[in-house]
């Protein structure tokens, strides 16, 4: 990532995890049962305006990168820049869905609540389908940007927008900001239960050594 880049994506970064949204619960407290409907609830985003600069920003300095290493004129960059503004807005959307239904079975691991069989499936098929809807505008964007842009130019592109996306998504996870993205629900495998870890399974690290005998 080029050094003039990084100040952009580092303030970007703190003006995405400091929404509401995205602050943690304490995993050791899951939700009563009465209040999970609320999960689809959105706060007021009051640093709306602020963050959509910063994109913005992001957005300029991405079109400036792929100006000088896809070789596109003008006409060409402002084609990739109102392509990429507007496919970002939609699959930011799909992905603060995505995290919600993550977050809701997290919560429903942890309450062990077996009469809950449904609820835990109804959010399985929501995942599936949040998945499913994000492979289709991958599809839609790519049609479009084969409108001005050659299949080595894409694939470029792809590459580096792929790249600022798993270092946005690294710098979340390393200031603690934000859910596990697309590893799964947790990077250690599965939805964790109380302790960060799901009932019944191993704790964490390697297994005590017996005593030795005498």
């Amino acid at each position: 990532m080029n050094s003039h880049t990084k100040p952009i994506v580092a303030a970007l970064l703190l003006a995405v995890t400091a929404l509401p949204g995205n602050a943690q619960r304490n995993p050791n407290r899951p939700l009563p049962t009465e209040r999970r409907p609320l999960r689809a609830a959105k706060q007021p985003d009051s640093q709306g305006p602020n963050r959509a600069a910063l994109e913005g920003m992001v957005r300029e300095r991405i079109g400036q990168m792929a100006r000088r290493q896809l070789g596109l004129d003008d006409a060409q960059v402002q084609k990739l820049q109102a392509t990429n503004a507007r496919f970002a807005d939609r699959r930011r959307t799909l992905m603060e869905q995505e995290r919600d239904i993550r977050m809701s079975l997290r919560d429903e691991m942890i309450s062990g609540d077996s009469s809950r069989q449904r609820q835990v499936g109804d959010l399985m098929d929501r995942m599936v389908r949040a998945q499913r809807q994000r492979i289709d505008l991958l599809e839609e964007e790519q049609r479009e940007l084969g409108s001005f842009l050659t299949p080595m130019q894409r694939a470029t592109y792809f590459g580096m927008e792929e790249q600022l996306r798993n270092r946005l998504d690294q710098m979340r996870q390393d200031v603690g900001g934000g859910p596990p993205g697309r590893a799964g629900l947790q990077s250690r495998g599965g939805p964790p239960g109380r302790g960060g870890r799901m009932r019944g399974g191993p704790p964490d690290g390697p297994p005590a050594r017996p005593p030795i005998k005498p």
